[in-house]
């Protein structure tokens, strides 16, 4: 059986790029990371970005799945918020195209605990932070999964490791 595509969803700073490392470092998967396809582009996404330029970045994403999961044994996880339907409804079809189902993983993070991460990031140098502006239109445009949308909610990376544990047998 060939692994399915791993998709994360949430909002920004809600832990996605963390839990693609880790699944990159202790599962052996390969990460398509929407905000690392920017950063090559020389674009910043918290800043705020014209539609055409993310929907230029989902095809890049695309693309990069695509070539990944030609390869039957390989584990690759898609890192983007997925904050709409149409979104996620894409990768789900680019995995059905390359004979492979895929799984819609979104991250339970409590918004309290975002802005709690975004503040702390800001008084650190590194990571780019995102505009507050920016958050809040990301956030009231958020599409989440509603349950006619297979989906398994993460809260941590133990839940996380344990849904692995399970779902990788036979892999």
């Amino acid at each position: 059986m060939k692994p399915p595509l791993l998709l994360l969803c949430g909002p920004p700073f809600s832990g996605k790029s963390t839990l693609a490392a880790r699944l990159r470092d202790a599962w052996r998967f390969q990460v398509v990371s929407l905000d690392e396809i920017n950063l090559r582009r020389g674009l910043r996404g918290g800043s705020g970005l014209r539609d055409e330029e993310w929907a230029r970045t989902a095809a890049l994403a695309r693309d990069e799945a695509r070539a990944l999961l030609g390869n039957p044994g390989s584990r690759v996880v898609v890192d983007d918020t997925f904050c709409f339907r149409f979104l996620r409804e894409d990768f789900r079809r680019l995995a059905t195209e390359v004979s492979r189902t895929s799984r819609l993983v979104v991250l339970g993070t409590p918004i309290e605990e975002i802005r709690w991460r975004i503040a702390e990031n800001a008084r650190r140098s590194g990571r780019t932070g995102i505009n507050a502006a920016v958050l809040e239109r990301h956030l009231e445009r958020f599409e989440w999964p509603g349950e006619d949308e297979p989906h398994r909610v993460i809260h941590d990376v133990a839940a996380l490791d344990a849904w692995l544990d399970d779902e990788a047998v036979g892999w």
